[in-house]
């Protein structure tokens, strides 16, 4: 499903439509989880990012987490991280 690109992986976060137009562009993989669209069993994804602070991963392809984020200001903002860690 995801293969070798990034993923972020979402727990019933709204995201943006630019955050979903600038993951399309840098080949992201957008996992979301919540009661209407991939439903999490166990729960054990919402209680670690909760551990976290946060609601959102983004993880690289070897499986790395490259960041967490809160809300989707926070994805924009991993964006933002990703867009220069590409360019360096």
């Amino acid at each position: 499903m995801i293969g070798w690109n990034f993923a972020l992986l979402v727990c019933e976060l709204e995201i943006s439509q630019g955050n979903r137009d600038r993951a399309k562009r840098l080949n992201v993989v957008l996992c979301e989880f919540g009661e209407l669209i991939l439903r999490e069993e166990d729960g054990v994804l919402r209680e670690w990012l909760a551990s976290l602070g946060g609601r959102a991963v983004l993880a690289r392809p070897d499986h790395v987490v490259f960041g967490v984020a809160a809300d989707d200001d926070g994805v924009g903002a991993l964006f933002d991280q990703l867009e220069a860690w590409i360019e360096a």
